[in-house]
């Protein structure tokens, strides 16, 4: 009798800890191998996957993605959209150089790197992704 005291009171603590944390996402962002972001909103999200293809479709739009370009997708609170790499003229890169610097993780860094990798840069209310070679 103990055992099942015991064991209701767990369960129930356990429930009750789930419910706590259960929390609705908007949102479900996409990321490619080349660092494009886009999200889409939950409403009516329909998932399939067929001949290497991941194809998306909510109550307004519909996504196509091939399976092997996709580095990885998660649920987000708010809308995101980041676009290809664009190419920055190298007069453009004196000015990066005193513009805020980060790792693709997101830590940011005191000054333009000098090692070679991809970098985000922000700056003039731009953002770039860089290769510095």
């Amino acid at each position: 009798m103990e055992k099942i005291i015991v064991m209701t009171i767990v369960l129930s603590g356990l429930f009750t800890s789930v419910q706590a944390d259960d929390y609705t996402y908007p949102y479900l962002a996409f990321v490619t191998t080349a660092g494009n972001v886009e999200t889409l909103a939950v409403d009516d999200l329909q998932i399939t996957f067929a001949d290497g293809q991941l194809v998306v479709t909510n109550a307004s739009t519909s996504k196509t993605y091939t399976l092997s370009d996709m580095a990885k997708m998660y649920f987000s609170e708010t809308e995101e959209t980041v676009t290809a790499i664009e190419t920055v003229a190298t007069d453009e890169v004196g000015g990066l150089r005193t513009a805020q610097w980060f790792t693709t993780d997101g830590r940011q860094l005191p000054a333009a790197p000098q090692q070679k990798g991809i970098y985000v840069v922000k700056n003039n209310g731009r953002t770039y992704k860089v290769a510095v070679k």
